[in-house]
């Protein structure tokens, strides 16, 4: 059910005016979505990241192209201008603290957690049940003389990034303040 990140690089995407170590603070998840995101509600600290930069560029880029839509459909009141580009950050990071996460795909935290293994590969917005998911996570106590961790996030397909052959992609959501604070930036480019 558990799975150690942080072995190698962990990347996130966030805008070009970033300055480190706001990547790993969580305040993205906290303050920018009205509904939330998949693995938090609004005013839940959460660090989305991934193991594979792809990962991240895609799930970055959907967002891009979620902005540039709603731009779009204002565009008689505020005019956009092609070519429609803009600029990000790829952030390069290592958790010093390894934490041990809930890996959603597992058997034993599907048995754990009650869910169907399909909403995590739900590509819409609708996060209602994968939220409700991450609250459980969040509050799971391992049972008192067990070896297991209180889980520090979760690790999920990511719904962006294709899967290649027998190779899924992945997304972290860090969900413990934990998690966020023992980070240390590799390098930012953009």
């Amino acid at each position: 059910m558990y799975y150690t990140i942080g072995h190698g690089n962990l990347y996130r995407i966030t805008s070009a005016a970033t300055v480190w170590p706001n990547p790993v603070r969580g305040h993205g998840a906290y303050y920018i979505s009205k509904q939330g995101n998949r693995y938090n509600r609004p005013d839940q600290l959460t660090v989305y990241c991934s193991e594979d930069p792809v990962a991240s560029i895609t799930e970055g880029a959907f967002y891009q192209a979620i902005e540039w839509h709603s731009n779009m459909a204002y565009s008689r009141i505020n005019a956009i201008t092609y070519p429609l580009r803009s600029e990000h950050i790829l952030w390069a990071f290592r958790i010093d603290l390894l934490p041990s996460v809930v890996d959603l795909e597992s058997t034993e935290a599907i048995a754990r957690f009650t869910y169907q293994p399909h909403i995590l590969l739900n590509p819409s917005r609708e996060y209602t049940r994968t939220q409700e998911l991450a609250d459980d996570v969040r509050a799971y106590t391992p049972p008192s003389g067990s070896p297991d961790p209180r889980p520090e996030g979760v690790k999920a397909p990511s719904i962006r990034t294709l899967r290649k052959g027998t190779f899924q992609p992945h997304q972290c959501a860090c969900l413990s303040e934990q998690c966020m604070v023992s980070s240390r930036m590799i390098k930012g480019q953009s």
